[in-house]
């Protein structure tokens, strides 16, 4: 038998086919009781093929699904020897990406001492905290500095320095638009792979049932820094922003926030006259997820860190089960990065660049989750 007529014996199924044999199953009870209601929509819980006149929606434009595995780094105390080590003990254990979680600016002596044996050409680094108030260009300069100076001290010199750091300059609605395009402008010239500008999604983070909510919102905050913005050139806006999202606990629809959220980026920079393109999304375990049970957060985040996943997450961090005590263990630093490397080396989730492609569930709750969610942004703008 040829490939292509592999299924010719089987018969097509229709979607009104199998609701009438759920409809028998069910004997009597009607299938709208199935439906989950959440504010703003309604999830049924039976898609088909049916359901899309066209094709499903577009998400990636990528071969496979490799994201990094960053672990936070807490240098507020500005110990940078201390932190140093617990990077250098991060990365033996598999992270390749490192976010540093600071007071204020460090200076390029504390830099040095931060990054020393730290080879920056094979892993990305972030920086978090940053004021919104104060530009981080000087910085960018001095963190480009020790980059260089590293990059000259060893024999084969290291690809160009990636990572980011968490400005979000108009979260708080204080901006100006100037320090920020000069930030953009400079980054995009000597720091093309570095992320300068960040819209933080997840302070609209309300819990999974809320996820209308939280994308109409982060999309308004989107469309806003767009706005605010648009009087410059832009064009390269998108590979100097990231967008940072909580992930909640409830599967189908961590995933689908994700997915909708990407196609939601994509309409509205067209609807700005702009090239669609795929955003860059980082995503963390939401602590307001958290239990005071270890073992329970060490299960959900197995569960959450496959939402993001197959969300189609760039960058994942996830914290430790204990974090919520304020000290952690290095045992359950390493179970929450080897949750990541689970993923990876045993379950393949990042050799395919769609996961969830082809689960009619998951595309018919993107699908409705963006209509949804462009539907209020309209009207909310």
């Amino acid at each position: 038998m040829s490939e292509q007529n592999l299924f010719s014996e089987f018969s097509t199924t229709s979607k009104a086919d199998w609701l009438k044999r759920i409809e028998k199953d069910l004997k009597g009870r009607p299938i709208s009781e199935l439906i989950w209601e959440i504010p703003n929509m309604s999830i049924d819980p039976f898609a088909h093929a049916d359901d899309f006149e066209e094709s499903y929606p577009a998400i990636t434009n990528k071969t496979g699904n490799d994201w990094l595995i960053c672990e936070n780094i807490d240098v507020r105390d500005k110990d940078f020897k201390k932190a140093n080590k617990k990077a250098l003990d991060a990365l033996m254990g598999g992270a390749n990406a490192l976010n540093f979680i600071v007071s204020d600016y460090p200076s390029e002596s504390q830099l040095g001492t931060l990054l020393e044996n730290i080879e920056l050409g094979y892993i990305a680094v972030y920086f978090n905290e940053m004021s919104g108030n104060i530009s981080p260009l000087s910085f960018l300069k001095k963190l480009k500095n020790v980059a260089d100076k590293k990059s000259a001290n060893v024999d084969s010199k290291p690809s160009i320095l990636r990572g980011g750091i968490l400005y979000d300059p108009f979260a708080d609605g204080r901006y100006d638009v100037k320090t920020v395009m000069n930030v953009i402008e400079w980054a995009n010239v000597n720091l093309p792979e570095f992320k300068v500008l960040t819209l933080n999604a997840s302070r609209f983070f309300k819990g999974s049932e809320n996820i209308v909510v939280e994308l109409t919102d982060a999309l308004i905050a989107a469309n806003e820094y767009i706005e605010k913005l648009k009087g410059s050139d832009i064009s390269f806006l998108n590979q100097k922003i990231m967008f940072i999202f909580d992930i909640g606990i409830s599967y189908f629809i961590e995933i689908a926030k994700l997915r909708a959220f990407k196609l939601l980026w994509g309409n509205l920079l067209l609807a700005h006259n702009l090239e669609a393109e795929i955003p860059f999304l980082w995503a963390f375990i939401s602590p307001a997820t958290q239990a005071e049970n270890v073992h329970t957060n060490k299960i959900r985040a197995t569960t959450q860190a496959m939402s993001a996943v197959m969300g189609g997450v760039n960058l994942l961090s996830i914290a430790p089960s204990d974090a919520l005590e304020g000290k952690s263990s290095d045992l359950n630093y390493r179970v929450a990065r080897n949750v990541q490397h689970l993923l990876q080396m045993e379950s393949y989730m990042d050799k395919v660049a769609d996961p969830a492609a082809g689960s009619y569930y998951i595309e018919k709750l993107t699908d409705n989750l963006a209509e949804t969610v462009w539907g209020k942004f309209q009207e909310r703008s």
